[in-house]
């Protein structure tokens, strides 16, 4: 069976992910990829719409401004960690096991660079 999930299939269960916290992983790396991307296909103003959709759930309205580094990624991701569970997670692991799983490959590439 094990054989069957993915690199973060294999993360998630390693580190005792629930589902809830899975979805707010994901939404992280969205938020990430977005600030990182030079090459978003849709406009400008649809960039900064989904950028500030994403930012509602990791920061209050006064800190607008997100540093798109390795370091502020571990802070939102031991925020949620926090939330979830005991177990102490590591961004560069995570964005190595979604990259291996075919996600959020461009976070591994600009973070991890």
């Amino acid at each position: 069976m094990d054989e069957l999930l993915s690199p973060f299939d294999k993360w998630c269960d390693k580190y005792e992910v629930n589902n809830q916290a899975q979805l707010e992983i994901i939404n992280l790396c969205g938020l990430f990829i977005l600030l990182l991307s030079d090459d978003f296909p849709g406009t400008l103003e649809e960039k900064e719409k989904m950028t500030l959709n994403f930012k509602r759930d990791f920061v209050s309205d006064e800190q607008q401004h997100i540093e798109p580094t390795l370091e502020t990624f571990q802070l939102f991701l031991t925020n949620i960690q926090q939330k979830h569970c005991s177990v102490e997670w590591n961004a560069k692991e995570l964005i190595r096991a979604m990259a291996a799983s075919g996600r959020a490959v461009d976070l591994k590439e600009k973070l991890l660079a």
